[in-house]
């Protein structure tokens, strides 16, 4: 499974252990119901065109376990946009 993420900081994420947290509907909270599913990223795919301190291409996919989807988690969907380039 992947998850998008904006990647800001990039270096970060390949310096340190980092999990994916799913199916957490109240952040501000300790308590984990069931709905919680937590994973280990598994792997960092920076976009190739990514350059440190600028807007574009600000994104990286992660790579985890599988998870089983619920009610609470539920795969993406990203509308794309195609731009005919001249």
């Amino acid at each position: 499974m992947t998850v998008q993420y904006s990647i800001h900081f990039s270096k970060l994420l390949l310096l340190f252990r980092w999990k994916v947290r799913l199916g957490d509907n109240d952040l501000s909270s300790e308590f984990d119901d069931d709905s919680v599913v937590e994973r280990d990223v598994a792997g960092v795919q920076i976009h190739p065109k990514f350059v440190a301190g600028e807007a574009y291409f600000d994104i990286a996919v992660l790579k985890i376990d599988k998870v089983k989807f619920s009610v609470f988690v539920r795969p993406g969907k990203f509308n794309l946009m195609l731009v005919e380039v001249r």
